[in-house]
């Protein structure tokens, strides 16, 4: 865990530490903003362990109907609400480097 006050685990931010974990775990779990996912993509296609990533978009209807917060993955569209919140890095377009 990071922080970027280093109050709670780790001082700075996962984009600081992420080779430095890669190393020592067997997957890892990240929540944050946009900025944050798309550095980890950089990564991404280096890495055999899993990224998952929990994503947070605007829901208007909260069960997949409207398709207002729909992401595009290697498999197609997929939701936010009703497919996710989380997925494997990998799998979503939009954090390609």
């Amino acid at each position: 865990m990071f922080s970027e006050n280093g109050m709670i685990g780790r001082k700075g931010t996962i984009v600081d530490g992420l080779a430095e974990i890669l190393d020592e775990n067997d997957e890892v779990w990240a929540c944050g903003p946009e900025g944050m996912f798309h550095a980890m993509g950089k990564i991404k296609e280096r890495v055999t362990l899993p990224i998952w990533v929990s994503l947070e978009s605007r829901m208007a209807c909260g069960y997949g109907g409207c398709l207002g917060c729909a992401v595009q993955t290697r498999e197609g569209p997929k939701r936010v609400c009703a497919d996710g919140p989380v997925f494997r890095l990998k799998e979503i377009i939009r954090y390609e480097p």
